[in-house]
């Protein structure tokens, strides 16, 4: 399974990767312009990124979103987008390696 991911906050990106590793996957970070040019399985979003939307837009089937719980206006844009897997980062990091599944 190929994963990527749009994240740009060192402790985001430790914590993803510690709940990616425990599912046994790996994961690549690239910047969105990257991300917009390859084949993946799932892109994990920090709604919060500078080009998140650019990426949930294109691929809102594949994106696995997270961020703070009270910017729910980032949440209401990614569902309008399209993207049914919006989550809080607590509840995310909790889920992630069931959501990979």
């Amino acid at each position: 399974m190929k994963i990527l991911g749009l994240v740009d906050d060192l402790f985001l990106i430790a914590k993803v990767e510690g709940a990616i590793s425990k599912a046994n996957l790996s994961i690549k970070f690239l910047s969105a312009e990257d991300i917009l040019k390859r084949e993946f399985d799932y892109v994990i979003v920090d709604m919060e990124h500078e080009d998140a939307f650019n990426v949930i837009e294109k691929f809102p089937d594949k994106a696995l979103c997270f961020g703070s719980h009270v910017k729910t206006d980032l949440f209401q844009k990614a569902g309008l987008l399209g993207c049914k897997r919006v989550f809080a980062r607590s509840v995310f990091f909790d889920k992630l390696s069931e959501l990979l599944r």
